[in-house]
């Protein structure tokens, strides 16, 4: 009997290629979590064995009902809100479904719905920047992005803390491109720090991974990260994971670093004002003798 997997973000980027291809499969029948209907109908209008349920991370008690008979779930959502300065400083209103409020909050009420309607396995699609927060690419994204990363790391926290089974899949950065096929590109995996040049990952490959991950045995409790490599036609073994440590991930300081960051660019910018200001300044002391 085919199991029944949700997808959360199926009409993302991420989520609509790993749709597609469980679509395909027929260990699997699919549904997809959308806010959009429109969207939704727009790219599986034609397909009736791809079920829609409506809501989205932030009113999961709307919908959860709906999880009874799911097996799995992937989720492959990103807020990616760009940051507001006039909200920070108070004068604007914070806007509905930052990335605190989908990112983990939604992720947290996803793990919790999903252990109480007997879901076996959660796959989640993060970022590799979670683990680094002192990379550039964490403080830059913690920065622009209410946050984005911490938050994702919180969510990842949430679904380690259940007692679901869990993949997550932490991509270095996402590629849209088509014009280069994923299968003529390896993928190269860390669940430590490495200095190995780093090279964007296809979403399709992306969704394989998190189709693989769902035929898995059970008792993976494992995170990683994963990028494309040139330099050999590999796919993951899987066997070779690690799980995650049983005491759990200590948490990491994206809030410290990314107000190092931040603080060190106004240094940065500020030390520039000051020679600007005083080179303008002997300028105009030349001219004047």
């Amino acid at each position: 009997m085919a199991e029944r997997v949700l997808v959360v973000g199926g009409t993302g980027r991420t989520g609509a290629r790993l749709v597609d291809q469980l679509r395909q499969d027929p260990c699997y029948t699919v549904c997809v979590l959308a806010r959009n209907r429109d969207k939704f109908d727009l790219l599986y209008r034609y397909d009736d064995e791809v079920e829609l349920i409506e809501g989205d991370l932030t009113n999961i008690t709307e919908w959860s009902s709906q999880l009874k008979g799911v097996s799995q779930v992937v989720t492959a959502v990103s807020c990616g809100m760009r940051t507001d300065p006039l909200v920070l400083l108070g004068l604007k209103k914070a806007p509905s479904k930052l990335p605190y409020e989908v990112d983990y909050q939604g992720v947290a009420s996803l793990v919790r719905a999903a252990e109480a309607s007997g879901v076996r396995r959660l796959v989640a699609v993060t970022t590799a920047s979670a683990g680094s927060p002192f990379s550039p690419a964490a403080m830059f994204l913690n920065a622009a992005c209410y946050f984005s990363v911490k938050w994702k790391f919180q969510g990842e926290q949430a679904i380690r803390q259940s007692s679901l089974d869990y993949v997550i899949i932490r991509p270095y950065a996402l590629d849209d491109a088509r014009d280069e096929a994923p299968s003529a590109l390896g993928i190269e995996t860390s669940q430590g720090k490495t200095d190995t040049a780093r090279r964007w990952i296809p979403r399709e490959s992306v969704a394989t991974l998190c189709h693989e991950a769902l035929r898995m045995p059970m008792g993976q409790r494992v995170t990683f990260e994963c990028w494309a490599t040139k330099d050999h036609q590999r796919r993951v073994s899987w066997e070779t994971l690690q799980p995650d440590p049983k005491e759990g991930v200590p948490d990491v300081p994206h809030t410290l670093a990314t107000g190092i960051g931040v603080g060190g660019s106004a240094l940065v910018g500020a030390g520039a004002l000051r020679m600007m200001t005083w080179g303008l300044s002997r300028l105009l002391r030349a001219r004047r003798i």
